[in-house]
């Protein structure tokens, strides 16, 4: 049994329950304030993260809102090594510097963490496409991780995008759309979301604030007072996916 036990606004307390606002609380919305979503976890009796004998991210299902019998969209990411950098750490006075090489994940971005998330969650909802804004790794990770689950990819990206983005896209399967402007990709995104019922694997307000934050895996090899403020950095917000929203994880007990 997971930990997760809902999202709710962080302004009204609405909970979102199986809802699908991607534009923010809506009773907020109803006020003019676009509000923000924050999680809410049991943690009792909890164990230490990343021991439910799942490989990758999956380590750390118990804290994600998927289904027990939903399989998870997985083409090996995470495991990344952690790296102690000796001697720019020498230089720099740190004796405990270390970096995250993310280039080991499929698609060779950590884009591919969210993007596993964000595609189990489209199978659980059984979603008829994912859509993204992109100009780069995100889109060609969502691309990727949408052939997985077999669910269409829409790449909605401008010109001055690189050639060898579009083509990573166009191979893992994607639909790049090409719009004439930034504002116009968000545009019309967002209806495709609101018409079609697409899910949005990125925001098409404003930038999704949560995507770049990393999960419980950067920080799985340090000891466990280096812990406690990365499980408040988790990708819950990403299955979720509220555009204008930031993680703030709130913690309860029976």
């Amino acid at each position: 049994m997971g930990y997760f036990q809902e999202v709710r606004c962080v302004r009204c307390g609405h909970p979102l329950g199986d809802g699908r606002y991607y534009e923010g609380c809506p009773i907020c919305q109803e006020a003019g304030v676009n509000s923000n979503y924050t999680t809410v976890y049991d943690v009792t009796g909890a164990k230490l993260p990343g021991q439910n004998g799942e490989p990758g991210i999956y380590r750390f299902r118990d804290f994600y809102p998927i289904s027990p019998d939903v399989a998870p969209v997985s083409i090996g990411e995470g495991n990344t090594p952690l790296l102690k950098l000796e001697r720019l750490g020498r230089d720099m006075g740190l004796n405990n510097l270390y970096a995250k090489d993310e280039t080991r994940n499929p698609t060779l971005s950590f884009k591919d963490r969210l993007c596993s998330l964000v595609a189990t969650m489209a199978r659980q909802q059984k979603a008829p496409a994912l859509t993204i804004s992109s100009t780069g790794n995100h889109g060609a990770a969502m691309a990727a991780y949408a052939a997985a689950a077999e669910i269409p990819c829409i790449v909605f990206t401008v010109p001055y995008v690189p050639d060898a983005m579009k083509t990573l896209m166009q191979v893992y399967g994607a639909y790049v759309m090409v719009c004439p402007t930034a504002q116009d990709r968000w545009t019309i995104m967002g209806q495709c979301v609101r018409e079609l019922g697409w899910m949005p694997a990125s925001g098409f307000q404003i930038r999704l604030l949560a995507a770049t934050a990393m999960p419980l895996t950067a920080t799985s090899p340090l000891p466990l007072r280096f812990m406690s403020s990365w499980v408040e950095r988790l990708l819950l917000f990403s299955l979720h996916l509220q555009p204008i929203a930031t993680v703030s994880t709130v913690f309860t007990k029976a």
